[in-house]
C-alpha cells in the first residue's frame, strides 16, 4: 500500500459525531467564545474543513502543528487561553482523552470528559452553559 493510500485513510476515517455540532452551534448562539484546541496536522485539518465546515463556529483556534508542541504540553493549553476574553476559572476544557483534561485542570478551567454528545450535554447543563 503506498503512503498517499495510507493517508486517504487515515483522512477518512474521522467521522463527525452527530450531535455534537449541534451543541456547539448552541454554544456559539448563546455567545459564548468557543476556541478551537486540535493536535491534528494541516492536511487533516484542510480534509476536514472541506467534508464537515466547522472552523467558522469557533471565535479562534489553536493548532499544535503551528504552536509547535502538542497536548498536553501546558504551554499549548496557555496559548488557547491567552486567546480567550476570560480568565482560566471562567473557561471549560473539553476532551475526549481524559489525560488531556489534568494540564488544563491545573491552570484552573473547569473540564468534562467528553464520551457522547448526549452527556457532554448534560454536563454543559450542569454548568449552565446550555438549557
Amino acid at each position: 500500500m503506498s503512503s498517499k493510500e495510507l493517508s486517504n485513510i487515515w483522512l477518512q476515517e474521522y467521522k463527525l459525531i452527530p450531535w455534537t455540532a449541534d451543541i456547539v452551534d448552541r454554544l456559539k448562539n448563546s455567545l459564548y467564545e468557543i476556541i478551537f484546541l486540535s493536535d491534528n496536522v494541516q492536511e487533516r485539518i484542510d480534509y476536514l474543513e472541506n467534508k464537515y465546515p466547522f472552523l467558522h463556529k469557533f471565535n479562534s483556534w489553536v493548532f499544535s502543528h503551528i504552536a509547535k508542541t502538542r497536548k498536553p504540553d501546558p504551554v499549548i493549553y496557555e496559548l488557547a487561553l491567552a486567546e480567550a476574553i476570560n480568565t482560566s476559572h471562567e473557561c471549560v476544557y473539553i476532551d475526549d482523552k481524559e489525560e488531556l483534561l489534568e494540564p488544563a485542570k491545573a491552570l484552573g478551567m473547569s473540564t468534562i470528559h467528553f464520551k457522547y454528545p448526549e452527556q457532554l450535554e448534560e454536563e454543559l447543563k450542569k454548568l449552565w452553559l446550555i438549557f
